[in-house]
């Protein structure tokens, strides 16, 4: 073999070596298609996940902030979208690690609810300018003058809580993150929706056994709520936060007659003795209103006024029983119209007052209320990312 040819063979395996060994190299250090950002070597990957987070639907989260905060308190990471469309999976690149508190809000911009900071004024979110981790503590929950819809506000608080609103200990926002430039480090984040909602159930018996016919209706609610403004990031309120009653109502007149209302004419099931009376299989949901946590006071357990009542939930509901004076007559008359004021219980945040209104005749009328967790957990699948 000549010297050129030689040459020549030495320097294709030299390139084959050095192919290999790239290779080999990417292979080691996971090697992707996809550029791993060019600023910041901290990768880290906000899910919303953990044993307390509760199910969300599409629908209930349409836009997320997120600040992150190094021990020394300097703002490390910030990511603002105002368009998820129920996505919880959220790539983030922080300048610095270590130890880092996470501050998430869902829904930060909602209808029916607003932030305020210290001074009283709307918070914005399009910048990261002048936030701190004290101020962000400081936030708080307004209600406004909208109609609430369900992508209401949540946040992770600084400890997780048990259905009692006591702190488990567990930490929902501080975690220790750690440099690497290959792979995604997960956050899993706990959200608690920072309201509570208020659900009317409606059951009624048509008696048509007896002559003459009757049935009950409901007519319409007014809930007065006295809670003005809560902590986003705290789960308690204060005195302070108290602002007059604002009152929600609903006209609307509910009827078991299938003529009439906004039943459809569907006919409410039998109670089957031995089941558990109360519950939706003979209730049907005809009203619910987001609220403000009251975690202060409440009615007893009866739904009657304590010491406290001037500063409870209430729920204000006229109802009305009908009769027809022949059988074969189809004009309903009204008799016994009524008004009942059922003072609510305490409620912390992401949970649901259910006020049960039975109404089965004449005589036998009786209303009852129950507070229960928002819903189940969820569990999210996480994408691979190389």
């Amino acid at each position: 073999m000549n010297n050129k040819a030689s040459s020549i063979l030495q320097n294709a395996m030299a390139l084959l070596l050095t192919a290999s060994a790239a290779l080999c190299l990417c292979l080691l250090t996971g090697c992707s298609h996809e550029e791993l950002p060019e600023t910041g070597k901290y990768n880290t990957m906000i899910v919303l996940r953990g044993d307390g987070t509760k199910a969300l639907a599409p629908d209930e989260a349409q836009s997320i902030v997120i600040y992150a905060f190094s021990s020394d308190n300097d703002l490390v990471g910030y990511l603002y979208e105002d368009s998820i469309n129920g996505r919880d999976i959220f790539p983030m690149n922080l300048t610095a690690g270590g130890v880092i508190d996470f501050y998430v809000i869902l829904n930060p911009v909602c209808s029916g609810f607003e932030i305020i900071d210290e001074n009283n004024e709307a918070v914005t979110f399009g910048s990261h300018e002048g936030k701190t981790a004290e101020t962000i503590k400081n936030w708080k929950l307004k209600r406004t003058k909208d109609t609430p819809g369900k992508a209401v506000p949540m946040s992770n608080l600084e400890d997780q809580v048990d259905g009692y609103h006591n702190p488990t200990g567990k930490s929902n926002r501080t975690f220790e993150v750690v440099a690497n430039r290959n792979s995604w480090q997960e956050i899993p984040i706990q959200v608690t929706r920072a309201v509570s909602k208020v659900e009317v159930w409606f059951w009624a018996n048509d008696n048509w056994t007896n002559r003459p016919y009757n049935y009950s209706s409901i007519d319409s609610q007014v809930l007065t709520d006295p809670v003005g403004e809560s902590m986003v990031f705290d789960g308690n309120i204060t005195g302070y936060s108290l602002t007059e009653k604002t009152e929600k109502s609903n006209n609307k007149s509910y009827h078991t007659n299938g003529t009439q209302g906004n039943l459809n004419g569907e006919e409410f099931k039998k109670y089957e003795e031995g089941t558990l009376f109360y519950n939706e299989d003979y209730f049907k949901l005809i009203w619910e209103q987001y609220i403000l946590p009251n975690t202060l006071y409440g009615g007893d357990n009866m739904g009657q006024s304590t010491e406290s009542g001037a500063n409870c939930t209430t729920l204000e509901i006229d109802y009305t029983y009908h009769y027809q004076p022949r059988w074969d007559s189809y004009e309903w008359q009204k008799e016994q119209q009524e008004n009942k004021t059922i003072y609510l219980p305490a409620s912390s945040r992401n949970t649901i007052i259910k006020v049960w209104c039975a109404l089965r005749d004449d005589t036998d009328r009786s209303f009852t209320y129950e507070v229960v967790d928002w819903d189940e957990t969820v569990t999210v699948d996480i994408p691979a990312f190389d």
